[in-house]
Order: C-alpha cells, then structure tokens, then sequence
C-alpha cells in the first residue's frame, strides 16, 4: 500500500467563502503497529483552476447543444488534422461515436478516397482562407447524401491558424429537386420544340425563361 495520498476537498474560509483545495500527503514515520504518526504534505488553493475546468466544459456543452442542431456533422481540427470536437451527427452518418472521432485524424475517419478531395481545401483553410466546396456525404446508411463543405480557420490570439471549424450542411433534398428541375425542362423543352409555332416564358421582368426551337429560329436567336 503506498504511503501518498492525495485529494481535493471544499472548504469554507474564514471570510465566508468556499474554495476548493488540492491536499497531498506523505506518511515518513509509522508506529508500532504500522499506523500512522507522522505525515507532512502541502495544501494548494485550486479554486480558480477548477472555476477554468466548469467553465471550459460549460462552454463545451453549449458549443455540442448549438453544433448538434447544424443539419449536418460539425467538428474542429488541430494543424495535423486531427480532431478535437465533433457533434453527434458523426455518430448517425459515420457510425462512429464523438469519442471515436475526436483525436483521430480526418484522414483516418473520411478515408482514403473523400480525404483525397478534402486534402487541398484543408491547405487552403490552413492558410488562413474560409473555403466552401461540395462534397459527398455518402457514409454507412446515408449512401447518396451530399453536402456543401465550409472549412473556417481558427485563429489564436497572435492571429495565427491553428486549426479550422468543419461544417458541412445535408444538401440532398436540395440537389435532388435542382436535378427533378432540370429534367422537368428538358421535358419540357422537347415537348415545346415539337409544337410548330412560338413558345416562350417570361418573368416578370419580361426576361426570357423558356423559349421553344420555333420561337428561337423565327426571332433569330440560333
């Protein structure tokens, strides 16, 4: 059994205040009967120390409430790439816990392929710019999900990068109605091209929207 102890303990001062310290002793002379008659060791103010450490893990918690109600996973990387948040959406479109993914490197969570693509945007960010870009989001159940990708440098106080925030927001309803728009004007465009007389849309800017094949030869546009 060892002969250091160590332990942090509330006390309330004589001004009426509660503060936390860190005790730690050592027993240098025992009895007879091996129990203990002599013991020195320090006594060490840590309120401050454990006022930093609530209020780090508050704001963590608040940073996780607001990064969990991003539609999409959120996260912030160190200089060589590797984690140190993530919210709970890398949980439903990785499979993989925020335990899983903080400390390890993107490389090793988006894999070979996707970290191919991100690897010039992370340069970018390390540098100091903000890059946006689009990107697959196809992991594990979400196969067919895309996103648009935001890398924002994170800056100390000297104004040097450190890192960057990952954003990527789900964009897959949006990029599937962009593709049903665009099949629905070619439908419609071979439709009006079969009509043998002028066809045309206009906004309310009298700006041309539509205008079918007739319309277009017999104007002069083609």
């Amino acid at each position: 059994m060892t002969n250091e102890k160590q332990g942090e303990v509330r006390l309330r001062t004589k001004f009426g205040e509660y503060r936390w310290f860190q005790a730690l002793g050592k027993v240098v002379s025992t009895d007879s009967n091996g129990g203990s008659c002599r013991v020195v060791g320090t006594i060490t103010d840590v309120t401050e120390r454990k006022r930093a450490t609530a209020a780090l893990e508050a704001s963590q918690r608040e940073l996780l409430l607001v990064a969990n109600h991003v539609p999409g996973p959120v996260s912030r990387v160190d200089r060589n790439l590797r984690y140190l948040f993530a919210n709970d959406h890398y949980e439903s479109y990785l499979g993989l816990s925020r335990g899983d993914v903080i400390g390890k490197r993107i490389s090793d969570v988006l894999g070979p392929e996707l970290f191919q693509t991100a690897e010039p945007y992370a340069k970018r960010a390390l540098a100091g710019e903000h890059v946006t870009y689009e990107s697959s989001l196809s992991f594990g159940t979400h196969d067919g999900r895309h996103g648009l990708v935001h890398y924002v440098p994170d800056f100390d106080e000297h104004k040097h990068v450190v890192g960057f925030f990952i954003i990527a927001i789900d964009i897959t309803e949006r990029k599937r109605a962009e593709t049903t728009l665009r099949s629905r004007e070619r439908e419609l465009r071979r439709i009006t091209d079969k009509i043998t007389g002028p066809v045309a849309r206009v906004d309310r800017g009298l700006r041309y929207l539509v205008a079918n094949e007739y319309y277009e030869k017999n104007r002069g546009f083609s």
